[in-house]
């Protein structure tokens, strides 16, 4: 798609500057829904304009549809091959994950100080209660310890993710890239069933 779009990109106003640009931006697909499309068609290649750009609708998404139909047509429903990405950007977000994961810490915290209290008290009746809170206490920091290995795991996905397209502005975060890839791909698919209606 990124070579696609830099061939596209050579067709309109802006394309020499995208077609150099060393450096894919994620940030740019945003603009191919802002761009007007400002193709001259050729004597030859006039009757393969889209309806929407003799319209004057289309934008530069359209004209890349367009181009990946004829380059790359296998790439026309790139989206289904995104698997759980609604459920990510749907799901909740680092931070949130981040301050969960304190709160179970924490908790844990709690219970084994309280666990370890009864154990050491002379009273029957709180090393009784300590004794049935063993299995549960052992559970839990076994359950804890395999969400912070999927923690470190998602840390891990995320930095690469971050710098996938390339070097990430400062402050972008693995959340934003993932709704920004979101909204590119219903916008593709919208732009490439315009494309198909207006053939």
């Amino acid at each position: 798609l990124n070579r696609d779009k830099a061939g596209s990109g050579a067709g309109s106003d802006r394309g020499a500057a995208a077609a150099a640009s060393p450096t894919y931006k994620l940030a740019s697909l945003a603009k191919l829904t802002e761009t007007k499309a400002e193709v001259k068609a050729s004597a030859t290649s006039s009757s393969s304009t889209s309806a929407s750009s003799k319209g004057g609708g289309a934008t530069l998404l359209h004209y890349l549809a367009k181009t990946v139909e004829a380059k790359s047509a296998e790439l026309l429903t790139f989206s289904a091959g995104l698997g759980a990405l609604p459920d990510a950007v749907a799901g909740p977000s680092i931070a949130q994950l981040d301050s969960t994961l304190a709160d179970l810490r924490s908790g844990l915290g709690k219970l084994e100080g309280e666990c370890d209290a009864c154990g050491a008290s002379s009273s029957g009746d709180d090393a009784a209660y300590g004794a049935s809170l063993a299995p549960f206490r052992a559970t839990a920091a076994g359950e804890l310890s395999r969400l912070n290995e999927l923690s470190a795991e998602t840390r891990v996905a995320a930095g690469r993710l971050l710098t996938h397209f390339g070097a990430a502005p400062e402050g972008t975060t693995p959340d934003a890239v993932l709704r920004t890839l979101q909204a590119f791909a219903a916008a593709f698919g919208k732009a490439t069933a315009d494309n198909a209606r207006a053939k």
